[in-house]
């Protein structure tokens, strides 16, 4: 019930602010406002997916470039991937990896960074280079239109563009928002289950899924195509290896079954009074002399150090590790992988894959990849994943037969080949010309548990930013006032319109 109610303030919010910005006339205070509200959407749960009102907002804003950007011929076999930012974790930035890897060795793949934070992962900067591209990396001191304008004449020299973009990210929208650029733009729907702008400049969606994916009964897409998560090439499976010497040298048990499990810590947060933490408790307590450690969770967060004493340190959090030779020796060493939960990862269950690990999935409101929904690794309750978990743990001729079933579903879906098939398909019907869809359709809004299931991930996010401002919204209703109308201080007026903003969007 606390669940609805949020979602339905944060919904009521979200659809007050639209009509703000579809009324306010200041061009400086709706830059703010519509960043805010794009922001507010992509990690609070508004009930929406998409938004008109959004997308055509910097759609209008594209035209108001259109003068001052210079063109160039494109260059053939010459494709960009435009990129908020490059991590050294998790599954986005992989994708870019081996999506360039996968290419054809006669196409040339360059990255743009647009708000790069933090060390670049030299495997992304590797592969650009072994393909022959380039890497662009744009200032954060620039504003919107700058960078507009720099990636729409930086983009014009391609022959298509890949965006791999944030959900709250508008700089493409604005660079591609209007017909002058010519181009034409895919967009990989990463983050296919979450609220994002930039369908409105997608002349193909690039879809993860095929089941339970929204591109089509939530999102209005009416021709998705399927790629996939580009895979690990064949060569990359290692099913010999020596477990106890990846055990010793991360000075692990070696008379221990160990349970692993790699995610985000937002990825665990509880849904519907029940948690991961609760469904690999019962695991342990039948499996006395097994261990779980997790990769992404810390003890800094209060749930799995309750959970880490409860256990008496059974269950270790071992906060962030790099992917490299560390993490896949945790990979390694391991008995079984339990996926995250309610939200799935998707590098990790590769990973397992290519590593000969068998892995269990929880099935969740928000779903898995494909393979694994048709695979024995989808559990579909509680007392299904730990009767599971009990016999792979005891009996390897159990848990190679789940490896190998996983496997062969995933070859079946997401072989090297077999995407690289998907890719040429793909560039065949690539239109020849970039167009832009103003949306006429209203968006299908539907709170029901797809929706209260993502309500998690942002509570966090929220709690941090309720401690930021935690002044009235009154008084920066005032200040900003003041500093427009009276001081007549714009610089001011407009930090002070932000921190209104954004205390107003505090649940």
């Amino acid at each position: 019930m606390a669940d609805l109610i949020e979602i339905k303030k944060n919904k009521s919010k979200f659809e007050k602010l639209l009509k703000f910005l579809s009324k306010n006339k200041n061009l400086d205070e709706n830059l703010i406002l519509a960043q805010k509200i794009l922001t507010f959407a992509s990690y609070s749960n508004v009930g929406y997916f998409e938004s008109n009102v959004l997308e055509n907002f910097y759609c209008e804003l594209a035209k108001t470039i259109d003068n001052k950007a210079k063109f160039s011929e494109f260059e053939k076999n010459n494709i960009l991937h435009v990129m908020t930012l490059s991590c050294k974790v998790g599954g986005h930035t992989r994708v870019v990896e081996k999506w360039i890897n996968l290419a054809p060795d006669y196409q040339k793949h360059s990255v743009v960074l647009l708000c790069q934070e933090g060390e670049i992962p030299q495997k992304l900067k590797d592969n650009i280079k072994n393909k022959n591209g380039e890497l662009y990396v744009f200032s954060h001191d620039e504003d919107i239109f700058q960078k507009a304008i720099k990636l729409r004449e930086l983009a014009n020299k391609f022959e298509y563009i890949v965006l791999h973009i944030h959900m709250d990210d508008p700089t493409a929208l604005v660079a591609f928002g209007s017909e002058e650029f010519k181009r034409p733009v895919l967009f990989f729907n990463h983050a296919d289950h979450l609220f994002w702008i930039g369908k409105s400049i997608s002349d193909v969606t690039l879809d993860l899924r095929e089941i339970k994916t929204i591109t089509k009964t939530r999102r209005n897409i009416k021709n998705p195509y399927f790629l996939g998560i580009p895979p690990e090439t064949e060569a990359k499976y290692i099913e010999t290896y020596d477990k106890n010497e990846a055990r010793k040298k991360l000075n692990l048990p070696l008379d221990k079954k160990i349970i692993l499990t790699i995610g985000s810590n937002f990825k665990y947060t509880p849904f519907k009074n029940k948690s991961f933490i609760d469904y690999a408790t019962k695991i342990l307590e039948k499996e006395k002399d097994a261990i779980l450690y997790a990769i992404g969770p810390s003890l800094n967060d209060e749930m799995w150090k309750i959970a880490n004493e409860k256990l008496e340190g059974r269950i270790i959090p071992l906060g962030t590790v790099s992917y490299g030779e560390e993490y896949f020796n945790y990979l390694k060493s391991s008995d079984l992988i339990l996926d995250s939960w309610p939200m799935s990862g998707g590098t990790v269950v590769m990973d397992a894959i290519s590593l000969a690990k068998p892995i269990l999935s929880l099935d969740s409101e928000i779903g898995q990849l494909d393979y694994i929904l048709k695979s024995k690794s989808t559990a579909k309750n509680e007392d299904e994943l730990t009767q599971k978990a009990i016999l792979i743990l005891n009996n390897s001729n159990i848990a190679n037969e789940y490896v190998s079933d996983l496997k062969n579903n995933y070859i079946k879906e997401n072989d090297a080949k077999l995407w690289q098939e998907r890719l040429k398909k793909l560039e065949e019907i690539i239109p020849c010309k970039h167009s832009t869809k103003r949306n006429q359709e209203p968006e299908k809004v539907i709170i029901d548990d797809y929706v209260l299931s993502l309500n998690m991930f942002n509570k966090n996010k929220n709690n941090n930013f309720n401690k930021k401002f935690n002044q009235s919204t009154i008084f920066y209703l005032c200040k900003f006032l003041l500093y427009k109308y009276v001081l007549k201080n714009k610089r001011k007026a407009n930090c002070y319109f932000d921190l209104y903003i954004s205390k107003s969007l505090i649940v």
